[in-house]
């Protein structure tokens, strides 16, 4: 991959990344601020979209990795 990517939303700074293999997808998004992160691993060629669905449930914001059109364009 490219590297982790930065985000903050209001005053939580994320460190996210994704993995795409087209058969294998996953997202990991951690904060050192709150000490947490979330990591989901899926064996689907849509799984991004769970992916998306678990993440904005458990932040209980959608992640800015999200927005980009090119993620979930599969």
């Amino acid at each position: 991959g490219l590297g982790w990517g930065l985000a903050q939303e209001g005053r939580t700074r994320t460190f996210w990344h994704w993995g795409n293999n087209d058969v294998y997808q996953s997202f990991v998004v951690g904060s050192r601020e709150r000490r947490s992160a979330v990591i989901v691993f899926t064996n689907s060629a849509t799984g991004l979209h769970l992916c998306r669905k678990v993440t904005s449930a458990v932040l209980g914001y959608e992640h800015p990795a999200f927005t980009w059109d090119r993620v979930l364009a599969r």
